[in-house]
Formats: C-alpha cells, sequence, structure tokens
C-alpha cells in the first residue's frame, strides 16, 4: 500500500501469485497456503453428481509473518537516503538499521529503487536486488574496526601499542606502493590513533602482529566470506581470499587489512560491526520477528552463531570506537546529548579492466550508540559521490541524522547535558 516503500525488503508476487525476491521470495511456500479440492464423478455439464461418494478438501491459507521492520525507522532511512543521494548526486546508496544485540533488521534502505505493485514496468531486473545483501564491495578503512578488534583480542596488540609509520609508504619487491590516504605522514602512532587517524599503515603493522593463520581464521570467524544467514532471498557471501587459494598473493594480507582487495556485503560488514561492540556475539540477522500459522505462533528467537571476540575485548573496542569520533583532530558529526561510536571509510571502485576508477568512491560509515549500551548499528554507504568523497564528509551527517531519530523514536534519554546554542551576534 505504500508504493515503493521497503521495496527490496518486501519483494513482490507475479502475475502467476508466486513470490519473487525478499521476504516474498523468501517464505514464498508458507505465505503460499494450499488450494482446496473436490474429488467426485461429474456430469456433461461439469457438476459433480451424487452417483458415487465424492470428497472435498478444505484449503488451507497460507501463514502470516511479522517482521522485525519498524516502520518508522525505514521511513527516516529512506528519507535520508533519498536527501544524501540527491545532494551528492550520487549512482545510489544503502542505509542499513540493526539491532546490535539481537541482528533484528529495523530497516534497510537502498536507492535505486522500484514499486512493486508495478513490478512488470521496471526495465533492467537487477533493480529488483537487495543492494544490501546482494551487492558485494570493498569496504575500506571501515574494516579497520574489525582488524582492530582481532588484534585487540588476540593480545597482538593493546590500544597503547606505538607504531612509527614513517616515512609513510611501503614498498614492495615489484615496485607496487602502498601509502596512508593523501600520503599523510603521521610519525608515532597508539593503536588506538591509528584507528583513530585511519593510519592504513597503521592496520598493516597490526595485521602482521597477528600472523598470517590467525588473521584469516579470525576474519572468517566474523562472517568474511559467508553468508550471513539473514531470511531474505539473493544473499551474496563476499570474496574472502585465503593463503593458498587461487589468486592469492603476499600483498593480499596488507592491502585487507585496510580493506581493499576483499569484498563484503554491507549488511556483512554491520553485522561484524555488532559483535565488535555487543560483547562480541557473531548474531545470525533476521526480518521475520513472528509467523502466525492458524492459531500457531511461532516467534523468532534471536541466534548466536559464535563468540568472536571476548566480552573484555570488546569493551576496550567500544571505547576505542567512541574515541575516534570524540578526539581532538576528529572531523566526525556526533549526536547532541549522546555519546557514539564509528569508523568511516572512503572506498576506491575496481575498474573492469583492473586497478581501480579514477574519481570514483564509496564513502561509508558505520556506527553504534548509545556507547554504554548498544541499541543500533546504523550502516550509511554512498555510492560514487559526486559533490564530496570521504565517509566522513558524505556519510557522517546522514548517520548523526538517522541516529537523532532513533534516539528520539525509541524515547532514549541523553547520556550527557545537550550543548547550549550559540547566541547569535
Amino acid at each position: 500500500p505504500f508504493g515503493a516503500f521497503a521495496s527490496h525488503l518486501l519483494g513482490f508476487t507475479n502475475d502467476e501469485l508466486q513470490g519473487n525476491y525478499g521476504v516474498e521470495g523468501q517464505y514464498n511456500d508458507l505465505l503460499d497456503g494450499t488450494p482446496g479440492r473436490l474429488v467426485g464423478e461429474r456430469d456433461a455439464a461439469g457438476n459433480v453428481i451424487g452417483l458415487t461418494q465424492s470428497t472435498w478438501d478444505s484449503p488451507v491459507d497460507g501463514a502470516d509473518i511479522v517482521l522485525t521492520l519498524d516502520s518508522a525507522v525505514q521511513r527516516a532511512i529512506e528519507e535520508v537516503l533519498d536527501d544524501v543521494v540527491k545532494e551528492q548526486q550520487a549512482l545510489g546508496g544503502t542505509i542499513i538499521v540493526q539491532d546490535t544485540q539481537t541482528g533484528a533488521i529495523l530497516g534497510i534502505a537502498n536507492r535505486s529503487t522500484f514499486n512493486p505493485n508495478v513490478y512488470e514496468n521496471v526495465d533492467d531486473p537487477s533493480v529488483f536486488l537487495n543492494p544490501a545483501i546482494s551487492t558485494i564491495y570493498e569496504p575500506g578503512s571501515t574494516f579497520k574496526s574489525i582488524v582492530m578488534a582481532i588484534g585487540i583480542d588476540t593480545g597482538a596488540v593493546t590500544p597503547d601499542t606505538v607504531f612509527n609509520d614513517e616515512p609513510g609508504f611501503i614498498v614492495f619487491e615489484d615496485g607496487s606502493r602502498i601509502n596512508n590516504y593523501e600520503n599523510a605522514v603521521f610519525g608515532d602512532l597508539t593503536v588506538t590513533e591509528m584507528l583513530q587517524r585511519s593510519s592504513n599503515l597503521g592496520a598493516i603493522f597490526v595485521a602482521e602482529q597477528i600472523g598470517e593463520q590467525r588473521f584469516y581464521e579470525s576474519l572468517q570467524a566474523f562472517g568474511l566470506g559467508s553468508p550471513t544467514g539473514v531470511d531474505l532471498q539473493g544473499e551474496e557471501a563476499g570474496i574472502l581470499t585465503l593463503p593458498g587459494e587461487a589468486g592469492w598473493n603476499d600483498v593480499l594480507q596488507y592491502t585487507n587489512a585496510f580493506g581493499q582487495g576483499i569484498a563484503c556485503t554491507p549488511l556483512q560488514l554491520v553485522n561484524a560491526f555488532s559483535a565488535i561492540v555487543n560483547g562480541g556475539r557473531l548474531m545470525e540477522p533476521y526480518i521475520v520477528a513472528e509467523v502466525h500459522d492458524g492459531d500457531d505462533v511461532t516467534v523468532t528467537q534471536p541466534e548466536q552463531v559464535r563468540q568472536v571476540i571476548s566480552a573484555e575485548s570488546s569493551a576496550t573496542m567500544r571505547a576505542m570506537l567512541e574515541s575516534v569520533v570524540y578526539n581532538e583532530n576528529s572531523l566526525y558529526p556526533s549526536v547532541d546529548g549522546y555519546r557514539i561510536g564509528a569508523k568511516t571509510g572512503t572506498a576506491q571502485i575496481p575498474s573492469p579492466d583492473g586497478g581501480y576508477l579514477e574519481d570514483a568512491a564509496i564513502a561509508s560509515i558505520v556506527g553504534f550508540g548509545p556507547v554504554a549500551d548498544p541499541r543500533f548499528t546504523v550502516l550509511v554507504k554512498i555510492d560514487w559521490p559526486k559533490n564530496g568523497e570521504t565517509g566522513v564528509r558524505v556519510s557522517g551527517p546522514a548517520m548523526t541524522r538517522v541516529f537523532e531519530q532513533l534516539f528520539m523514536l525509541y524515547g532514549i534519554p541523553p547520556t550527557e547535558p545537550a550543548t547550549e546554542p550559540e547566541e547569535a551576534p
């Protein structure tokens, strides 16, 4: 009834009344029901006659399902996404809101989108795919939060471990070179400061301290390279090339440390980030909260896939990610009266001809809040913004708007005094 609203989550039924995409496709057999059947002898006009005994099997209605989707949250993130895509003249984008503790999906918005009522008018069927689960991308620096969490949990580093990133680049035997963003050189950095400054070389240092085997075992534990198991049709597994596999080379561990040469879906990243801050529990994301089948009601229980880091390491990461937003060098927008944690990413877009496209990027940010008791994990991903490039400038303000709406809608009280407005000159 609301047109394109939440279209990628809902999907549609085709002209044969079969579910396609989203919830409709995933739960088609459950929703479909069973037609009734009359068995008996017919006369020439097709009427059942009583010369022989007839049998009648009544039709069975399909089940009804209740979604975890919060329509107010969905409306808010769709409006925010529309505004940012228009302002940035972007190719598209995705916003996801997940319950940090349970894995429940409260909202997923994508642009471009479609109206499921007139699906037959869509020229390009690829628009039916849900980019949040069906499109993979290199996450860039948002991925450093996972790398740092692994480093902290394995004991390879502590928040105060120091690394010097001079001269600001690494050169390999083949002549290839890795440097910090905009060729920055920071000098001595603690692990916490590496996250704050988003140092590529710092992330590489942490990955080296972890060691190749533990690094890739831990990435797999966080769900990289595997579907999350979300109950929506069309989920991709992402790309994680392991040592010894075809396509592997020694440079991959370095580039993977800062989110390149590895690909995930937006939901995979959100789900892993939730595990970092919720006590270390990787949850299976889900969209169906209840199934009503006649008088029977089945309630979905949150399911923990595995413990990926300890509760103590998770608490450390919450503090580190909070410091990313609140430090003297931060450019991150914050939420007045509340404490949040986040990490941005400005990811390059691979070229079909090899290498990366010029003047093209994915600007993203993933965050959680409130810090003391995380309730929401939010990802804002903007594809190919034209009026900005970095995640902090493009996606940061959008994430702030989303958190403001969430805290208001769920009645979460402020955790600190709001800033007094400045007097007009």
